[in-house]
This record gives C-alpha cells, structure tokens and sequence, in this order.
C-alpha cells in the first residue's frame, strides 16, 4: 500500500480564477480509485504533504518559489489544453513543472506539446468513472423546468448560442461560478445541457466537464469543430453540432423525448466504460 496526497491548486484571493473548482469531481474520481487500489490517499486545498507521493491538480498555477519546494516524486496532472502551444510560449512555471516532476495528462492531443519539451515520458491518463459521481437525484419529465443549460465563463460563441436559444423561444439559464449543490439542483432541473469550447486555439473536446454530466444520465449537446481532438468511444455519447445549427439540434431533442433519452442512456454507457481503478493501475505501473 502506497499514500497518496492530491493538492487541489485554486489561487487564494482571486475569485476570476474559480474555474479550477471544476477539477472536483475529476479529484473525488482519482481518490475513490486509488483507495479501492488499496492505498492510502489524502487530499488537502493548495498544500502537499512531504512523506506522500504528490498528485497535483492545476500545478501549472503555482509561483515558481512554491514549485521548487515540492518533493522530486511528485506528479503534475495536467487537465488544461496545450495542443498547438509553441514550447517557448510556456510560462517558467510549465517549463520547470516538465523538467522536474512526471506528466499526467487527460488528453492524447497534448502529448506532442510534452514531446517538444523534450518530455517523452509523460503519461495519458484519461478522465475516468467513478460510481461516487452517478449522485444528480433524477427528476422526471415534467419536473425538467429548464430546456437548456449553460454554464461556465462566458465567451463569444457560448453567449452567441444562449442569444439564438433565447430567440427561438427555450427555455435557457446560463449561469457562470456555481459550483457543487447549486450546479447539480440546475443539472437536475435540465433537460439538455449544452457544451461549447471556450477556447480555439487548442480545441480539445471537454471530457472534464462533460464526464460528470455523463455520469449522471444527461444528455449533452456540444459543439465540434472540424479540428478539435476527441476520444473516438464519446462519438456516439454527445449530440454534435456546430454554432450555425446547435439551436435547431436543441429543438429537435426537446421535441423527441425518445432521441434525448437515448443520448441520456449511451452517454452513460460510455463512461462507466472508463472504469478509473484500471487507468490508475496502468499510470502507476
């Protein structure tokens, strides 16, 4: 039996930064595995412990005085997108983080970035499944009193589409900030949840986030770019559309509750597939 420590890294003071709350889940997912696995893990907001293997989650966010402190075992968990990055635009912090500690990261597409950093031994770690996460009491039908769900920053494209759902008469909250309880009691209440890629440079699918919504029985509706890197078993778990056509998509899903129930039912399907205990076995071989 080995011990673990996960340090969630979330910027003291800087409320613009509460997106790394979203890491959550994916944590709550890492322990429950590495704890069936047999081991000993803890887990504890912005410090590490000095007699655990260190598991960091939003590493890349850490003052450079503070990297230099952690144990030499320690293994950064990347879940931000670096596909397409030139390597002499990483910040220090990055470029110190891939030179000191081992790599995990959630997505195959960001491998090559590592590999230009002369990193050939970081690790693909997938978002996995957790039974834990299956927790969003399910509401019937006529409960669903929200059409349409979108949450996260605001950007562009995502107050774009929340305009377009508005006009064309949905039902829609768009919320940004919340977290825990207040997120899930406006999952529960959503018929659709909708999953649109802030950025463009990178344009890696968000498994983060759509992952949880998977796991508890949602059906996801999500942007996709001719570009954008995804794992091919969540082709078949999300309804694709694009900017142009994703209020139409939306509409047809409201009207045929039977296709929206099957996309609730392969999307779940799909991630419990991801079991996270073998993931976790095949990181730590």
């Amino acid at each position: 039996m080995a011990k673990f420590h996960l340090m969630h890294c979330i910027p003291p003071n800087n409320p613009r930064m509460h997106g790394l709350i979203g890491y959550s889940e994916v944590i709550e997912t890492v322990k429950w595995g590495l704890e069936m696995l047999g081991h000993k893990v803890s887990y504890a907001v912005n410090s590490f412990d000095g007699v655990a293997t260190n598991i960091i989650f939003g590493a890349h966010l850490l003052p450079m005085q503070f990297l230099q402190t952690l144990p030499k075992d320690s293994v950064a968990y990347n879940f931000e997108q670096a596909r397409g990055i030139n390597p002499s635009d990483m910040p220090p912090a990055v470029a110190y983080i891939a030179e000191h500690f081992q790599i995990w990261d959630y997505s195959k597409a960001n491998l090559e970035t590592w590999q230009q950093m002369s990193i050939n031994d970081a690790k693909l770690v997938p978002v996995g499944y957790a039974p834990i996460l299956t927790r969003i009491h399910q509401l019937g039908i006529a409960i669903q009193d929200i059409d349409v769900l979108i949450y996260g920053l605001s950007g562009n494209k995502r107050l774009r589409v929340f305009d377009s759902l508005s006009n064309a008469g949905i039902k829609v909250v768009f919320v940004s900030g919340l977290y825990g309880e207040a997120r899930d009691s406006l999952i529960a209440r959503s018929k659709i949840v909708l999953n649109i890629n802030l950025y463009s440079f990178a344009q890696i699918f968000e498994i983060v986030r759509v992952s949880y919504l998977l796991a508890n029985k949602k059906a996801v509706v999500a942007t996709l770019d001719e570009n954008t890197a995804i794992e091919d078993d969540l082709i078949n778990a999300v309804k694709f559309s694009t900017l142009e056509s994703i209020t139409d998509d939306c509409a047809e899903l409201l009207a045929r509750e039977d296709k929206r129930l099957a996309f609730e039912t392969a999307g779940f399907e799909t991630i419990m597939k991801r079991d996270i205990r073998p993931i976790l076995e095949r990181a730590l071989a």
